[in-house]
């Protein structure tokens, strides 16, 4: 009776630590970009922290799973989305208020407008994608096998070897996430694989703007075998 009684305890034991490891990894994850985000108003955009209202972590199923919304005191209707997995950076904004909604970005207070310039493909110039195609997984993978029409990203040797001792660059699906957030300013909904050699990958994304992607990338044994994006194209 009583090893049953230990066995139970410590199944109960497993089961609450499965329960819990995960949400207090979200609950952390949360606080740690919330920080993040109001450091970086704060000591880098000259906010004080009475013109903010609200710095909230947030974490979704979609990717990147974390990011953290902002509300001002001045414009509390709007909630500025930001990105803080590496550097901070705002990426887009809500008006969760439908009555709202009406409002014209060229009047919105406090967004941060160099993002959207400095893309390598501008997001006004980009194609939405019919939401039927978008679905048909096997028609939109087809396409973008024949797909022939990039743009190419210029990486040289001495970027290669500062790179290479960052070993966040050997883990290509976090350097692609970071690529189209920061360099492209899209939001990944989803990406897969379509073609791969031994140190090659073209990878099929689709963005939460209903964009498709097609980039490829590049594994480098030379420099510690780092991933870098060596080209990138548009549906």
């Amino acid at each position: 009776m009583r090893k049953f009684n230990k066995g139970w305890k410590i199944s109960a034991a497993i089961l609450i630590l499965l329960v819990l490891v995960p949400f207090l990894y979200i609950q952390i994850n949360k606080i740690v970009y919330e920080k993040r985000v109001t450091d970086y108003l704060i000591e880098e955009k000259g906010y004080r922290g009475e013109d903010i209202q609200s710095v909230t972590g947030k974490w979704g199923f979609k990717l990147p799973p974390f990011y953290t919304e902002v509300v001002f005191r001045d414009e509390p209707d709007v909630a500025y989305i930001y990105f803080a997995h590496n550097d901070v950076k705002q990426f887009d904004y809500h008006i969760p208020d439908e009555e709202k909604q009406g409002i014209s970005e060229s009047a919105l207070k406090h967004l941060e407008s160099v993002s959207r310039t400095s893309a390598i493909l501008p997001v006004k110039a980009l194609s939405k994608i019919d939401a039927s195609l978008l679905q048909d997984r096997d028609a939109l993978i087809a396409r973008g096998k024949t797909m022939d029409d990039y743009i190419g990203i210029e990486v040289t040797q001495e970027e290669l070897v500062s790179l290479a001792e960052n070993k966040a660059y050997q883990d290509y699906k976090q350097v692609l996430l970071t690529f189209v957030e920061e360099r492209l300013g899209l939001a990944v909904d989803t990406f897969q694989t379509i073609q791969q050699s031994e140190n090659q990958r073209w990878l099929l994304v689709t963005t939460r703007t209903q964009n498709v992607l097609k980039i490829s990338m590049t594994r480098w044994p030379e420099h510690n075998h780092i991933w870098t994006v060596e080209a990138v194209g548009a549906f």
